[in-house]
């Protein structure tokens, strides 16, 4: 959570060197940029009144003071796999975080850099006494929530077989909906990713730790470009991030 908030800071810092020193940002922006913003609490939130927060907002409003971008965020109540969808079709234009996966390099472009660093999670409701941190032996026979098309099947999986626990696997379309199960009883734990924050659950275990980029449509190379020539100017402002 430290690292988050230093992100945070830095990314307003940026802005503010921006302001001062690119033509861009003085300018009156031209590019319309929409990106997926489903939602993941601590990571993309929303507000009444349409005030978005969170990790991929501010990271994302940073890289744009250092191109000509009119950010637009779109999807919120869609879902992760949804997003993914309207990246191909080209209804949207960039998404993250995405791990680097073989069959998503082939269907996306990818940002040069990352934008952080995160684990593979599992978490249960706080209170709950049968599984307990440390000891996977007890989560045998658990039953897993996970967001379609996150693709953290196969790290679970890794993660279960060297452990050495049974579990059965859930799919939901939102990350609402899968939390929803979690507290009706429907699930007993939830795998995600580390960028989520935790909203009564408590950490069972972390595992495949893993850089994580940005996914931009494959017909936009320009793009691409631009991404990753503002990644580069917010490392040189803030030569830390690459380190946290």
């Amino acid at each position: 959570m430290r690292a988050r908030i230093r992100v945070f800071a830095a990314c307003a810092a940026a802005a503010a060197l921006a302001a001062l020193f690119s033509p861009a940002f003085a300018a009156e922006k031209s590019r319309a940029v929409s990106v997926g913003y489903y939602e993941c609490p601590g990571f993309n939130d929303a507000a009444a009144g349409g005030y978005n927060s969170g990790y991929d907002f501010e990271y994302m409003m940073a890289l744009s003071r250092y191109c000509d971008w009119d950010v637009k965020f779109t999807g919120y109540d869609e879902g992760w796999s949804a997003m993914l969808g309207k990246l191909s079709a080209g209804e949207i234009d960039m998404l993250a975080p995405a791990a680097d996966d073989p069959q998503w390099r082939e269907e996306y472009l990818y940002s040069d850099k990352p934008i952080g660093r995160g684990y593979t999670i599992l978490t249960a409701l706080s209170g709950n006494e049968k599984f307990t941190r440390g000891k996977p032996e007890s989560f045998d026979g658990i039953r897993i929530g996970i967001v379609s098309g996150s693709r953290l099947e196969e790290p679970l999986a890794q993660y279960a077989a060297e452990a050495g626990f049974s579990y059965s696997l859930t799919a939901y379309s939102t990350m609402q909906q899968m939390e929803q199960a979690l507290r009706a009883g429907s699930v007993d734990a939830l795998v995600t990713t580390d960028f989520r924050s935790l909203r009564g659950e408590t950490l069972l275990a972390q595992f495949n730790r893993q850089d994580l980029y940005i996914l931009i449509n494959r017909e936009e190379p320009e793009l691409k470009a631009e991404v990753d020539r503002a990644l580069l100017q917010l490392r040189f402002d803030d030569p830390t991030l690459d380190t946290e």
